[in-house]
């Protein structure tokens, strides 16, 4: 006998254990189903004469005052501690350049602008 032969052998009895098993378990589950009466339903009418109701909730009203306002002005004192920060850091001034308006205006050479703000406001504009 090959390795081989004897796993296939052992495949073929695992899976029919696994089979005998589910019809097994199958079996067992449709006896059980089986269990209930077959009777039929049965109805059970209940006759009383206590009918049960609600109390009608109580309104609840309230019934405190306000109270009475404070006409006196509070002088609130605050004490502050003095913040003493040293930095380091200390920023230098900002200096503008200076700006050539002689480069925009060599772009804004022969140009037409058209459109629309809404349907009432049309927008022209053209240079040279």
């Amino acid at each position: 006998m090959t390795p081989g032969i004897i796993i296939h052998n052992s495949c073929v009895k695992l899976k029919t254990v696994a089979i005998c098993i589910f019809l097994f378990s199958f079996v067992l589950a449709s006896f059980m189903s089986y269990a209930q009466d077959p009777g039929g339903s049965k109805t059970i009418d209940i006759t009383s004469s206590f009918k049960p109701s609600l109390l009608p909730p109580k309104k609840m009203v309230p019934v405190a005052a306000p109270a009475p306002t404070d006409g006196k002005k509070t002088v609130l004192v605050y004490d502050l501690p003095v913040q003493l920060l040293n930095f380091r850091y200390i920023p230098s001034s900002l200096r503008p350049l200076a700006f050539s308006d002689s480069m925009l205006r060599a772009q804004d050479k022969g140009y037409v602008k058209a459109g629309f703000g809404n349907f009432a406001t049309p927008f022209v504009q053209a240079a040279m």
